[in-house]
């Protein structure tokens, strides 16, 4: 009986693995498909111009009409993420039923965090001119698994400053 369970064991214990190199040669083709799909979209566009109460109208930018998801993701300077971290972050879903607030106040929600509300440097509410203004938005997370919004002005200057290409 000893004999015959060693090979058999072995056979499927190849069986196993190449079924996960098949299984992550799948979720890799599908990673490619998705990098290699057009980040702009027609049906979008024309989705967003079917609603007449929209308030604005949707266009393809010329300048970004062939753009894949992945050549877009290299431009904003997007990282990869090792394989090996994401396996201990836990996926959560949510039911499609959540019943999302009608009115959302995050002063109230996170009264700890003390950026919220204050708008720092906005000197576009005080002067006559159209400015450049470039903001970068950050989560700061603490030790206790609260997080803040902070939001830090970089850049602030006239318009007329502005090099138009």
């Amino acid at each position: 009986m000893a004999p015959t369970i060693l090979p058999l064991a072995t056979l499927f214990l190849a069986f196993s693995a190449s079924f996960l190199r098949i299984g992550e040669a799948e979720t890799d083709q599908l990673t490619a498909l998705k990098l290699n799909s057009h980040i702009l979209q027609e049906s979008i566009a024309r989705e967003v111009n079917e609603h007449p109460g929209a308030g604005w109208k949707a266009a393809i930018n010329p300048r970004f009409s062939n753009s894949t998801v992945g050549q877009f993701k290299r431009l904003l300077g997007v990282k990869q993420t090792p394989k090996n971290l994401l396996n201990s972050i836990p996926v959560v879903t949510h039911p499609k039923s959540s019943n999302l607030p009608k009115e959302f106040d995050a002063r109230t929600a996170w009264p700890q965090c003390s950026t919220i509300g204050r708008i720092l440097g906005n000197p576009i509410a005080s002067s006559p001119y159209f400015l450049k203004y470039n903001e970068i938005m950050h989560f700061a997370i603490g030790a206790d698994s609260s997080f803040c919004l902070l939001i830090i002005t970089l850049i602030a200057e006239p318009i007329s400053s502005l090099k138009i290409r």
